[in-house]
């Protein structure tokens, strides 16, 4: 509709043209408006336009801001007031809007491509707007549709991954040997289009005499089938190692297995013994990638190949090789996915995996977790892998001297023994919930020995020994010279210090004489990917703040027998005997003692005679979540780890 079609104006000639124009108008299948002044008076609406709102009564000759109400605070206006005054032209594609098209005061969601084009008087100043609009809400509905449709199969394609991912790790080694003379570290990276779980493994186990033996492996294919396939290989390889036989009839035996198991022709793998004494890496192949041996200072080499067939297929002669390794050496094993890179020859996907081990086989003063994982870093950079990369890093490492401390009997040495053994631990590298468990272990013994030895007697010597045997158990001694006295039976009371020690530690045992009293503790090492733990300082800290839902306590440094009579009566006070809800942080606490395990265990108690809530904040690989979890503090108090 036009404003000047209710004018009747126009000479009898041009009434006929005007028609025509004006059908013509109305037909048009876009929606038309056009606006006057500053004010946006409508004054033309073609028959599109019209329904797009409904077909409102009296569209013409009123502003557009009272024709459509709904569309204020859409910034549709001030487009039209930009365009007004600045004289530009401005297009939008599928702009969302909200218009009450039925005109019962209900919005309903479309979406518009319009044109903002100026009209211009003759002397050229902006006396209108043109507005030509497309309803573009079929179109956008049905590209959404399809994109939400996409979005979900995305998402069910990472659960297929995670579950995948999940399914990859259950068939790995969950922990790796720690030995006196060698540092192992491990990761495993899934092709960037995999969606099914691959047959690459790694492994490494310890002989019991000081020797380590080292595999690495490659199913053909993927799936669950090839995953099973991995897993039966390795157990098969674990057995003869573990057997005693020389490598030469493992790998003989190994391919004769693979002759058995269905779907196992043509694996490839490389399995190794480390002799760190004699200073002698024994290898041999089943036509896998060869080692790679990088030094300090100088160039990365591929050690010389072990002959070999893949397993299962051809006469089943495996050649078994020898090399001088030292101190510092870095050896790594690795799946072919490893050298198999995207747009890349093979020399020179195998140059830039020397490159990148001689890179990181540099980095002195790194832990080999770091180098792992610096080396998976240059491996991928490229982008994701086209194959599965299984990876491990061996340093071969002089033996460290063990540790052998004696400090005086009283509570205040317990701190300084405590970080002894730390700074130890993680001079070999050991680290988690090995580093924390000893750690535990250690700081109950020697407290037992303070509290209970020289109870009645003047303070006399607390010593500890450690050290790491060649079958990867690292040993601990506790010893003084007082009197012994048995555990309290209340499992809320002393005796809870030693079963924290028998929960942290494979084994725990206490011999007592006239002499004082020994405590002997061992666990075997495995080198995880678990989570180090940055220490924080001993020193006892509390900082008292307040939260969403009450009163929140944040301790720093050693929570034991020495601190737990600071900390107590504040916690009391800050919950006003356990009346409010009362949070207690304990992310930076470095030692959690069963004296303050017992202390919790009464806040507990305290709270909920009084109708209040104690939540401990103690996130995973923290000493506080590892010594809850042990002592059944989790369980009777709400732990948020995250």
């Amino acid at each position: 509709m036009l404003a000047s079609e209710r004018t009747g104006s126009g000479e009898p000639g041009e009434s006929e043209g005007n028609q025509e124009r004006i059908a013509a108008f109305e037909d048009l299948p876009a929606i038309v408006w056009a606006f006057a002044g500053p004010r946006h008076v409508v004054v033309a609406a073609n028959r599109a336009a019209r329904a797009s709102i409904g077909n409102r009564r009296e569209v013409l000759g009123r502003p557009i801001r009272e024709v459509m109400p709904e569309a204020a605070g859409q910034h549709i206006f001030p487009l039209l007031d930009e365009v007004y005054r600045t004289g530009k032209p401005m297009r939008g594609e599928e702009r969302r809007v909200l218009i009450d098209v039925n005109g019962d005061g209900k919005a309903e969601e479309g979406y518009v491509s319009f044109s903002l084009v100026p009209r211009l008087a003759a002397g050229g100043a902006v006396i209108g707007l043109l507005a030509l609009v497309t309803d573009a809400t079929g179109s956008v509905r049905g590209r959404l549709a399809a994109q939400a449709g996409e979005q979900r199969m995305s998402e069910l394609r990472d659960e297929e991954h995670h579950i995948v991912r999940a399914l990859q790790d259950s068939l790995l080694p969950t922990a790796l040997p720690v030995l006196p003379g060698a540092r192992l570290a491990a990761r495993y990276a899934t092709a960037g289009s995999a969606l099914s779980a691959g047959g690459d493994w790694y492994d490494a186990i310890s002989l019991g005499d000081g020797r380590l033996a080292i595999s690495v492996g490659d199913v053909v294919g993927s799936g669950p089938g090839a995953a099973a396939v991995m897993g039966q290989l390795r157990s098969a390889l674990t057995a003869y190692l573990l057997a005693g036989m020389d490598l030469a009839e493992v790998i003989t035996r190994l391919g004769e297995f693979a002759r058995q198991t269905p779907q196992a022709a043509g694996a490839t793998a490389c399995v190794a013994v480390l002799d760190p004494a004699r200073g002698e890496l024994t290898y041999t192949s089943a036509a896998h990638p060869p080692i790679v041996r990088a030094r300090p200072g100088r160039k990365a080499e591929y050690l010389p190949r072990a002959a070999g067939t893949p397993l299962a297929l051809g006469a089943g002669e495996f050649e078994v090789r020898k090399a001088e390794v030292a101190a510092d050496d870095l050896l790594v094993f690795y799946s072919d996915g490893a050298v198999d890179r995207n747009g890349q020859s093979p020399h020179r996907s195998a140059a830039g995996l020397l490159a990148c081990a001689a890179e990181v086989a540099a980095e002195q003063d790194t832990s080999v977790d770091s180098r792992c994982d610096r080396l998976l870093a240059g491996l991928l950079s490229s982008g994701p892998p086209e194959d599965d990369i299984a990876l491990l890093l061996l340093r071969i490492q002089e033996p460290l001297a063990g540790l052998h401390r004696t400090v005086p009997g009283r509570s205040d040495q317990l701190g300084g023994l405590r970080r002894d053994l730390r700074d130890w631990l993680a001079e070999r590298e050991i680290d988690g919930e090995d580093a924390l468990a000893a750690q535990i272990a250690v700081g109950e013994a020697t407290a037992n020995a303070v509290e209970h030895a020289y109870a009645d007697l003047a303070p006399g010597p607390v010593t500890l020994t450690a050290d790491l045997d060649q079958t990867g158990t690292l040993r601990l001694t506790v010893t003084d010279s007082g009197n012994w006295r048995p555990p309290s039976e209340d499992p809320q009371g002393r005796g809870r210090g030693l079963l924290l020690m028998q929960a942290a530690m494979d084994s725990v045992r206490v011999r007592h004489t006239e002499d004082g009293t020994t405590i002997d503790l061992r666990r075997r090492l495995g080198a995880g990917p678990g989570r180090e733990v940055e220490p924080s300082p001993d020193e006892l800290g509390m900082d008292i703040g307040h939260g969403e839902h009450g009163p929140v306590v944040r301790l720093h440094g050693a929570i034991d027998s020495t601190t737990v009579d600071l900390v107590q009566p504040v916690l009391r006070r800050t919950s006003r005997g356990g009346a409010l809800a009362l949070t207690v942080d304990l992310s930076e606490v470095s030692y959690l003692a069963s004296a303050g395990v017992r202390m919790f265990f009464e806040l507990a108690a305290e709270a909920e005679a009084a109708g209040g809530r104690l939540v401990l904040c103690a996130p995973e690989g923290t000493s506080a979540s590892y010594v809850a979890r042990l002592t059944g503090l989790d369980a009777y108090v709400e732990v948020r780890t995250n």
